[in-house]
């Protein structure tokens, strides 16, 4: 499984790369930290999964995904089911399992 991460945080961006490394040890995971090179890697190369921060500087969610040919509800989607497939509920869940694990 090949994942691409984008976020302009790079604590976010560690620590999401841990928590799918622990959920999926064989998967393929790449980030970016800016929605430039979002839209550079996510055009020129294939993903399973891209996970993108909305709030992210330079372009909103619906350019990305109008970009990426993904309808706004189609991105929600996608981190919905990362979020249940990691146990997670919320921004909250996510902090904790950062903080339980030192990624700060």
């Amino acid at each position: 499984m090949k994942i691409l991460i984008a976020d302009d945080h790079t604590i976010v961006r560690e620590g999401l790369k841990r928590i799918l490394l622990e959920a999926f040890p064989f998967c393929e995971i790449h980030d970016v930290s800016n929605s430039v090179d979002l839209l550079k890697k996510a055009l020129h190369e294939s993903w399973d999964i891209i996970i993108s921060d909305i709030t992210m500087a330079g372009q909103s969610i619906s350019k990305i995904g109008e970009t990426l040919s993904l309808s706004v509800n189609t991105i929600s989607t996608y981190r919905t089911r990362i979020m249940e497939k990691l146990n997670m509920h919320n921004n909250a869940d996510l902090v904790k399992y950062v903080m339980k694990h030192s990624l700060i």
